[in-house]
């Protein structure tokens, strides 16, 4: 069983606050780019995590229940955003978490959230309600194998285009 997320979000601060950077320009040219691709990964891991917390939010109206503000205004004011960059992490963490498999693998560090969205989107366009579940998780199934395999977030999105 895993933790819970404040107990997980506060051993995550206190691993990051515990990093000695002092050497790092000394690494050879080998480990910092190992360091780079971790951290790269590590934060697309924290961005489908934010996703997931933002469609959260977003799905159960909580900052116009607490705030009297759509979460949109809400990012924008408590983290200094523009208005469209916020209304863009909303859209995002809906297309993010449009499918169960997809989250799971973005949350996994399997697929980037790019392109753990642009599936989403596909999933989005496609007439769900009359398919069944077994050629949802198919179609998912598809679009994930196509981001593992290297497709760009481009090559994703095409994926719902006839012909």
């Amino acid at each position: 069983m895993g933790r819970d997320f404040w107990e997980a979000t506060g051993v995550i601060e206190q691993a990051l606050d515990a990093i000695d950077h002092t050497g790092d320009s000394r690494m050879p040219d080998t480990r910092k780019i190992a360091a780079m691709t971790k951290a790269r990964a590590l934060a697309d891991r924290m961005v489908a995590l934010a996703a997931v917390y933002t469609d959260l939010v977003a799905r159960s109206g909580a900052t116009e229940k607490t705030a009297g503000t759509p979460l949109s205004d809400y990012l924008a004011l408590t983290e200094g955003r523009t208005s469209s960059e916020a209304n863009g992490l909303v859209h995002q963490a809906g297309r993010i978490t449009a499918d169960p498999q997809v989250r799971d693998a973005a949350l996994a560090g399997t697929v980037s959230p790019g392109k753990a969205a642009a599936a989403g989107a596909v999933l989005r366009e496609l007439p769900r309600h009359e398919m069944s579940e077994a050629q949802r998780q198919a179609a998912a199934g598809a679009l994930l194998e196509q981001a593992v395999g290297g497709a760009t977030t481009r090559q994703i999105s095409r994926s719902a285009d006839p012909g």
